[in-house]
C-alpha cells in the first residue's frame, strides 16, 4: 500500500517501496512540511508494520 497525495502538483508518497520489497518503506515529498506530515507519515507506517492495515490511509 502506497498512500499518494496530490496537492498543488506536489506528490507526497508514504508506504510500501515497491510490491517486490514490501519490508522497506518510504516517507517522501513533504518540502517543508516534514515536520508536520512526517510525524502522519510515522504514524501510518508503524501501523502498517503492525497490523498492515492504516486508518489514516485516506487522508
Amino acid at each position: 500500500m502506497v498512500c499518494r497525495v496530490i496537492l498543488h502538483q506536489i506528490i507526497y508518497l508514504i508506504g510500501h517501496l515497491n510490491s517486490k520489497n514490501e519490508n522497506i518503506y518510504v516517507a517522501t515529498g513533504f518540502r517543508k512540511w516534514g515536520n508536520t506530515n512526517g510525524t502522519l507519515a510515522g504514524i501510518i507506517i508503524s501501523d502498517l508494520i503492525v497490523s498492515g492495515e492504516s486508518k489514516y490511509r485516506h487522508i
